[in-house]
């Protein structure tokens, strides 16, 4: 399970901080932290009898290690006195993966945004973001971060406004320009791990509606979609297409 983690925060010198530079720094350090996939992007910061300190969720034990650590977290550092105390178990958390050497993984932009949007094909947990290679120049993953915040509202918007045309093609439609990037951030990650990455689609929204049946092709070249055992059946059958690197929801898929 995700920790729930209290970081104290004084300044280095011992001397008594000015509150408010105090306070810009220990935010601008968590932002880093968050940049970096070592803790959660919802923290909570607090002032208790003068002393500064946060509650944050780290996705694994640890996710604090320097060794995790961007450029930018060690930066931000720099002049911080800080002190973690692990506080107890994120009881609305799932575990995160533990598999040694994973065969296969999922990249899904649109789960929570508390979860890393990359998930082991073998035991269907998600990949701590500390643990990916950083895909931006940058040295982090914010633009990964940003975008999955993007496609969350999209989908967001569909559900909410009566299920309009240009939201829906965004989320179904792998030329749309939301799909393409995470193509791409997909093709960029399996480069990196030496692992099969697949992007996952949404099937029709509009079975929702039962105005459109699920599809069973490929959306991207239009062969048959093939059974892959994903967390062995845990979240029911789905339907890849190796060629393209497409994963979509399959209850149906007869192949």
């Amino acid at each position: 399970m995700y920790k729930i983690v209290k970081i104290t925060f004084a300044e280095t010198d011992g001397a008594h901080a000015d509150a408010e530079s105090l306070k810009q720094k220990a935010e601008n350090l968590l932002n880093a932290l968050v940049n970096s996939g070592q803790i959660m992007e919802e923290f909570l910061l607090l002032w208790q009898k003068d002393v500064l300190s946060a509650m944050v969720t780290i996705p694994c034990e640890d996710a604090l290690d320097d060794c995790y650590a961007s450029e930018y977290v060690r930066q931000n550092a720099e002049g911080l006195s800080i002190r973690c105390e692990v506080i107890g178990d994120d009881a609305m958390s799932t575990s995160p993966c533990f598999c040694r050497n994973s065969s296969w993984y999922l990249l899904d932009m649109g789960s929570d945004n508390i979860s890393s949007p990359l998930y082991c094909g073998d035991c269907g947990e998600d990949i701590p973001l500390c643990k990916i290679p950083y895909l931006d120049q940058s040295g982090d993953h914010h633009r990964m971060i940003s975008w999955q915040r993007v496609h969350q509202a999209v989908i967001r918007l569909w559900m909410e406004s009566l299920s309009d045309r240009f939201s829906r093609r965004q989320i179904e439609d792998p030329a749309s320009q939301l799909n393409r990037l995470e193509k791409k951030f997909a093709s960029d990650l399996e480069e990196k791990l030496g692992k099969p990455v697949f992007l996952y689609l949404e099937n029709s929204l509009m079975n929702f509606t039962r105005k459109k049946p699920l599809q069973t092709n490929c959306p991207i070249c239009g062969k048959p979609l093939q059974r892959k055992n994903f967390a062995d059946g845990a979240f029911g059958k789905m339907g890849v297409c190796e060629d393209c690197r497409i994963c979509m929801s399959m209850p149906e898929i007869k192949h």
